[in-house]
């Protein structure tokens, strides 16, 4: 997965999440990958929150996130309990990551993850674009 970028005075405006294989869409800049963005959004000078501001907010995030997660595995009827532990190892090192508040770390795992009949390619890409609202918005 990549990420297409509209650039303003050195400022991302705006983003779309697109496939590997697409070219840049109309009206967009330039094509980044996930590492590019996170350099971008990690870099201080984007930011006029500091460190501990950043910290409280990936904290509650982190919860978030979790909490999305773990409420529709519970959502979903289909989820056993077979089922289940299934996903928590399947989403444990994102778990784990969310669990020290490392934010820009799940971010990196959750492309990886395998989609399945319930960690969907819909639920994979809602995970990811909570995360780089997010970032956006640090």
């Amino acid at each position: 997965m990549k990420i297409a970028i509209k650039i303003i005075n050195s400022k991302v405006i705006e983003f779309k999440n697109i496939s590997d294989s697409d070219s840049l869409p109309e009206g967009f800049d330039e094509i980044w990958t996930n590492e590019q963005w996170l350099i971008y959004v990690s870099d201080e000078s984007n930011t006029d929150l500091s460190i501990e501001q950043i910290y409280s907010k990936d904290i509650k995030f982190s919860k978030l996130l979790l909490d999305e997660f773990l409420l529709d595995s519970r959502d979903d009827p289909n989820v056993t309990t077979s089922i289940s532990l299934q996903l928590l190892q399947k989403f444990g090192e994102v778990g784990s990551l969310l669990q020290f508040y490392d934010v820009k770390g799940a971010y990196l795992v959750i492309p990886s993850i395998e989609v399945d009949a319930f960690f969907t390619q819909e639920r994979k890409d809602k995970y990811i674009s909570m995360i780089e609202q997010h970032i956006l918005y640090l």
